[in-house]
């Protein structure tokens, strides 16, 4: 009776301790199909991209086209993804796409909605936004213990003003209603510096019927490592450039967060901007 009271706490520990394995997570704009680009065009990018993010477990990426995200799906084998495009719901113009690795996750849930005063209407230019914008979500399950997860990924406007204050006002009811109080993972391009606005409305500002988000960089349990900057246009880092983020909420812990700086074999920036990661253990 002993040993099998003992053999059950070594298994019951072996499987706390496997469903405690953080997530790896990558948020990533890894810029448009471009033909003007010259030596960063696309092509000469795309090994490097899908090399880096195969290290990943889940990933959010910004300013992905059709034809990239067909390369990406093909290319990052055991992944599953979810994105379209937000010109008209389907294939058209940017897809902020989630890619999330089969073996460790399982969707349970997805949508799209534009980041405008009609979330649900497909193509729409929210506010003073140059172009229409969405935010892709899921509801995802870890394999490994049953966690639970909204995960979102976004891209807020480049020159809009009001839209990406409005824009996060929105994400952030969002993750509250549509999130049913699961621990949330928000990511993306937010073209917002800390304590601006945008994040201010993400993070602190008083917003009925919904509750802040923190940046991971706030939130991790290590100092956060690598440039502080995520923008480099293909050219250098830009100190104290900050618009790529990951934020949380919800019972989960941020182990660590790092930027890093991947490279094409030629020495060349994979992209103009840095990806943000993250080690997030789900509770």
């Amino acid at each position: 009776m002993l040993r099998l009271l003992l053999i059950q706490i070594v298994l019951l520990s072996a499987a706390q301790a496997f469903a405690a394995e953080p997530l790896k997570i990558v948020t990533y704009n890894i810029r448009c199909l471009n033909r003007s680009d010259g030596e960063d065009y696309w092509p000469k990018r795309v090994d490097a991209v899908t090399d880096f993010l195969s290290n990943y477990d889940l990933i959010g990426l910004q300013e992905v086209t059709k034809p990239q995200f067909e390369q990406l799906k093909t290319r990052l084998r055991g992944f599953e993804s979810y994105g379209i495009g937000r010109s008209d719901g389907k294939s058209g113009g940017e897809h902020a796409a989630i890619f999330y690795r089969r073996d460790r996750l399982e969707m349970l849930s997805k949508g799209t909605f534009w980041l405008s005063e009609t979330p649900d209407q497909v193509g729409v230019k929210g506010w003073d936004a140059d172009l229409p914008r969405t935010c892709t979500w899921m509801v995802l399950k870890q394999r490994d213990g049953g966690a639970q997860v909204w995960v979102a990924n976004t891209h807020f406007d480049h020159r809009g003003v009001q839209a990406r204050t409005e824009s996060a006002k929105l994400i952030r009811r969002m993750a509250n209603q549509r999130g049913e109080g699961l621990p949330a993972i928000v990511m993306g391009d937010f073209n917002c510096l800390p304590g601006s606005d945008p994040y201010q409305a993400l993070t602190t500002a008083e917003i009925p019927d919904s509750s802040p988000l923190t940046d991971a960089r706030q939130a991790s349990e290590q100092k956060p490592s690598g440039p502080r900057s995520t923008w480099n246009g293909f050219s250098k880092i830009i100190p104290e450039r900050i618009i790529d983020y990951l934020f949380v909420a919800g019972p989960l812990t941020v182990r660590t967060v790092e930027v890093l700086d991947p490279r094409t074999e030629s020495g060349r920036f994979a992209s103009d901007h840095l990806p943000v990661t993250a080690s997030i253990e789900l509770k």
